[in-house]
């Protein structure tokens, strides 16, 4: 091998394997929040995509829990559709039979054509929840939007809504958490969650959500480009793929032929199945969560944990 000249001999030649330089220095561990004080409401949290389970496992924990600890439930939405007066059937909202049995809150908050931030749910909802919390009662989160349910039980820096350039919260931070929160969610898996979902379209279709469809056109214009895309309706899968087909037609219209319908019903089948892949992954942003086969197993697990503390069985 050839001799470098002298002004190179110093440097050592290259063996094949470059020196790589490790930083042996431990990160830190992530800053826990810290716990909110023993006298701070308590909640239960049902989470979970959509066509999982959730509102089965409250209605059963509402029969259930007031019968072991002598307390009521009441539930909380956490569903950033549901918040919006008159999008029911797309929804799946519950009826008022239901309502007039067991109290419900944030739902209905707005109509749709008044969009609601994340602060302002967050804000109203910690508000509920101290209300149902001062009455004796027990709060139930019961909902899919990982934003809304991590806002109250994490104490998000909301503050106002996201400004231009940010993407999220995240680099917000938390505040001093104000509620307890422990997490349940349906034992069901992403293969039967699937297929409730097609199921659940259809049954959709079959009770009206086409006629509330067109009932919400009228009642908002939404043939107007503008109305449009200021209403949570067009941000919504189960009614944006109506007013797609509606406005991909000249003149505009909002009437699905039979021949039109299907493809229409399957785009919502699509566009909510992707949905809830994306609600799926957000129980690894969250705190250990519980799967449950029925109410009934959720309020023993409430029950025997002592969550809701010392509480005594009803009469």
């Amino acid at each position: 091998m050839k001799r470098p000249p002298r002004h190179l001999q110093h440097i050592k030649p290259f063996t094949g394997k470059p020196r790589v330089r490790i930083n042996r220095t431990p990160e830190p561990p992530p800053v826990r929040q810290k716990l909110a004080p023993p006298e701070a409401p308590r909640v239960i949290v049902i989470f979970g995509p959509t066509s999982s389970g959730k509102t089965t496992l409250s209605l059963e924990l509402a029969e259930r829990l007031p019968k072991l600890i002598g307390r009521e439930i009441e539930v909380v939405g956490a569903d950033s559709r549901q918040v919006y007066v008159g999008m029911n059937i797309g929804t799946s909202k519950v009826g008022r039979e239901i309502t007039e049995r067991i109290p419900h809150h944030c739902i209905d908050m707005r109509p749709p054509d008044k969009m609601v931030g994340l602060a302002e749910y967050q804000a109203f909802t910690l508000q509920r929840i101290k209300e149902i919390h001062a009455r004796g009662n027990v709060p139930v989160m019961v909902g899919g939007t990982g934003s809304y349910i991590l806002s109250v039980t994490e104490n998000w820096n909301v503050g106002e809504d996201l400004r231009p350039g940010e993407e999220n919260f995240k680099d917000r931070g938390k505040g001093l958490a104000l509620v307890r929160a422990t997490y349940f969610r349906s034992t069901l898996g992403m293969n039967k969650i699937v297929t409730r979902i097609d199921n659940a379209v259809d049954f959709m279709i079959e009770n009206g959500l086409t006629e509330e469809v067109i009932r919400l056109w009228e009642q908002y214009k939404l043939w107007e480009p503008n109305r449009l895309q200021r209403n949570a309706l067009w941000h919504t899968h189960g009614y944006r793929e109506f007013l797609e087909q509606a406005h991909a037609v000249a003149p505009i219209r909002l009437n699905p032929t039979r021949k039109e319908l299907p493809a229409i019903v399957e785009a919502i089948k699509e566009h909510t199945r992707a949905y809830a892949l994306r609600q799926w992954s957000w129980q690894k942003k969250m705190p250990p969560v519980t799967p449950v086969a029925s109410g009934a197993e959720l309020a023993r697990k409430v029950q025997e944990t002592g969550f809701l503390g010392a509480t005594k069985p009803a009469p």
